[in-house]
């Protein structure tokens, strides 16, 4: 039976990415516009409709989905694909394919996979707490049973950010409070 990309995946995504609706430059440089669109589509200055933001933010899920579907060989979790979707989303297909969270799940060594994930926290050289907290939130979500997922009323759904803003100072405090949510999930050992 194929993976599907369950509640728990889709909030993680839109707590660490957030919907900007006028285009920015994310940390690298790389223009960035609504759930973290990137692509020679995007240009400074560009606005988009919420609408449009979130029938791309679909079009970019599916893309991770056949990425994960593509090169991860090992039988997964619904969350085990969740937290790769979710990764692969962020990275990008090239570092996703050439990954050592790829290496491992392919191997079938999950027990390696959080702590590869917590070897991707830098953007631009610079150690990226937007990204400490993101992975950490991958790494539990991959650690995390199916079973124990939190029914969706569980999860906190993110506010809109400010588009103003380039980089919102309430990021790493929102992505901690979801963390703090998750912390009633048992999520087993952890880097």
């Amino acid at each position: 039976m194929p993976n599907t990309l369950n509640a728990a995946a889709l909030r993680l995504n839109e707590a660490s990415e957030q919907c900007r609706l006028t285009a920015y430059l994310d940390p690298k440089g790389v223009p960035t516009i609504g759930w973290g669109h990137t692509g020679d589509d995007v240009h400074l200055p560009m606005t988009w409709t919420q609408a449009h933001a979130d029938a791309m933010h679909q079009v970019d899920l599916a893309w991770a989905e056949q990425l994960v579907q593509f090169h991860a060989t090992m039988p997964l979790t619904d969350n085990e694909y969740g937290a790769l979707v979710d990764f692969a989303f962020n990275v990008g297909a090239g570092n996703f394919a050439k990954s050592g969270v790829l290496r491992a799940v392919n191997a079938g060594r999950r027990d390696l996979v959080p702590g590869q994930l917590m070897l991707w926290v830098y953007a631009g050289g610079k150690r990226m707490p937007g990204l400490v907290a993101r992975r950490t939130m991958e790494a539990r979500l991959w650690s995390t049973s199916d079973a124990a997922t939190p029914p969706v009323a569980a999860l906190p759904i993110p506010a809109p950010v400010p588009s103003v803003a380039p980089d919102p100072p309430s990021v790493v405090a929102r992505i901690g409070a979801w963390l703090a949510g998750a912390g009633r999930i048992p999520v087993g050992a952890m880097p």
